[in-house]
This record gives C-alpha cells, structure tokens and sequence, in this order.
C-alpha cells in the first residue's frame, strides 16, 4: 500500500521566501511510502511517542535560540502581587503627601528641625514594610542611640528598600541622598520638605554644597544617615566605602554610629521591581566615640567603621543558614 503524497504552497509569516508580493513556503505532504518501510516505521513511532517529534527540515530558523525558561503560574503570580504593591506604594503617596504639606505648614514656624515631619515620614515609610504580607522587619539596638546626641549614620547598601528599613529606627535624621531622589512624586517631594541634603554625584560643586548643608544640619542637632558605598553593593561584600560621612565627623567632632542591614536584597533586587519575600533585619552597632574618631586619620575611622558593619555581618548572617 502506497500513501499519497504532493507538495502545496502555504502562506507563513515569518522567515520566509517571497514569491511577488506574497509569502510562501513549500510544505511536503505525505508521498508515497511502502508499508514496513524505515520510513513508514519512523513516521509511526512518532506518533506513538507523547514527546517524539518528526526532524524538521534543515531551512531558516523560526526564531533566534533562547535558553529563557516559559514562565509558571508562580511567576504570574508573582508578577501580578508586585503590581499591586506597586500601586500600593503609589496610593499611599498621594495619600500621605497633602497629610505631609498641612503638618509642614503647621509645624514649621516653631519645629525649625522638622521633627514632627520627619516622624510623620517614619510612619508613612513603615506603612510599606508593614503592609507587605511577604516581608518582615527586625530593629536591634535602638537603645544606643542617646536622647539629645548627634550622631552620623552610616549603613551598608543592598536594596532601595533600605530606605523603608531605616525609617523603622523611629528616630529624629536627615538623609543624604542622590538629588535624583527629589524629583520623584510625592515621596520627593516630601524629603524636600523634610530638608534632607541632595548631592549630584561626580559635580565637585555640588558636593561642596551638600558638605556645607550637612555642616549645618549637624551643628542644629540633626544626625544624619549616610550609605558610603554610594550605591548599592553586594550581599556577599560590601563595595568600598567613601570617606566623606567620617570627614564630616572628625571635622565637628560627632560619634559615628554604624549600621548593618542584613536581607534587604531579596525584598527588591537591585537591577528589576519584582518584589520578593525577604527576612530583614537592622542592627545598630555600637558606636565610634568622639574620642575614637578624635584619634584617627579619615581612612583608618572609614575602614573602622566599614570592618564594624563587616565583621558583624560575617559573624551573624541573616537569616541564619537553614531558615526557611
């Protein structure tokens, strides 16, 4: 027995030769094959094999190789619930902003500081670890930050959600912050309000005026937080750290408290905007004393510091190996 077989010209769309002003390409029907032929066997056992396919003849590609796996429900899922927190983030914004501007205008002509602002942004950057039902928040050490002192903040940079985290400190501080940040709708706007320090990076004027801002904040009674990386670094090691949060501090003669963030990274990474779960915790370290700084150069208190925040980390990971 015999199975017809002839050829038919088949429009396709993709990859394909043109034959005036319409695409073609030539598709094989079955021609005839003896029955118990090799072929006839081929062709039957693919059929019989859920997975087998017949071998495609050699031509044009269909599409360029992608080693990119299809995506599961998880990860639509996943897609789905960073969108909303998104908006989320979004709402709350628009929400809090006008709550920002009434207490700015009602405070301002006798908390020259801000402080009651600044708490009010505490609580507004808490809302967005509080209301992520995938994240949580541990603070250690808050009893070394003295009621009245001074201090300049330093911490470790792993995610944008660092921000969030430090504001669970509930402490009166300005920001220093990259002046990109100040444009932003709402939550810009609001540090502008608040009179944390811009700085654009890599323009020498601008950082002489952020210096001379952050002079003054720290003479009126501000601490400030600083990330010295600069950026965000790595979980595994800390990227190298500048020296100007240690300069400011052996100028006006003001303790140096470190910080160690340990989790942040999983929460959102670096380069993206899907959140991911995340166990995060903050730690105050002890503090540099201003005797301490007093006696060191620039470099040996930056690597003091950075080796505080370091050792610590190295000596208790988080979260611990093993947890779930």
């Amino acid at each position: 027995m015999l199975l017809p077989v002839s050829l038919t010209l088949q429009p396709v769309w993709q990859n394909s030769a043109r034959v005036g002003n319409e695409p073609w390409s030539i598709r094989p029907k079955p021609r005839p094959v003896a029955l118990g032929s090799p072929e006839r066997t081929a062709i039957a056992s693919c059929w019989a094999s859920p997975v087998a396919q017949l071998p495609r003849a050699a031509g044009p590609a269909s599409g360029p190789p992608t080693d990119r796996e299809p995506a599961t429900v998880l990860d639509i899922v996943a897609a789905l619930l960073s969108a909303l927190y998104w908006l989320l983030v979004v709402a709350i914004a628009a929400i809090m902003f006008p709550v920002a501007v009434l207490v700015w205008a009602i405070t301002a002509p006798f908390d020259r500081r801000k402080v009651v602002l600044h708490a009010l942004t505490n609580f507004w950057a808490s809302l967005y670890t509080w209301l992520n039902p995938v994240w949580t928040v541990q603070v250690r050490g808050r009893e070394r930050i003295e009621p009245g002192r001074t201090y300049v903040m330093v911490a470790n940079h792993l995610s944008v959600v660092d921000i969030f985290v430090v504001h669970r400190l509930w402490r009166h501080f300005k920001w220093v912050s990259k002046i990109e940040n100040f444009s932003l709708p709402f939550i810009g706007w609001n540090m502008r309000l608040n009179g944390y320090v811009p700085v654009r990076r890599g323009q020498r004027a601008s950082v002489v005026e952020m210096f001379e801002r952050c002079r003054r904040v720290l003479a009126d009674g501000s601490s400030l937080v600083i990330f010295p990386e600069g950026t965000r670094g790595w979980p595994e090691k800390m990227k190298p750290w500048k020296p100007g949060a240690f300069e400011l501090a052996k100028e006006l003669d003001m303790p140096v408290l470190p910080i160690a963030i340990q989790g942040t990274a999983t929460a959102l990474p670096a380069k993206g905007v899907r959140i991911g779960a995340a166990r995060m915790r903050m730690t105050l370290l002890p503090a540099i004393g201003v005797e301490q700084v007093r006696g060191l150069t620039v470099e040996e208190l930056t690597e003091l510091a950075r080796g505080k925040v370091g050792g610590f980390m190295e000596a208790e990971p988080w979260p611990p190996p093993g947890a779930g």
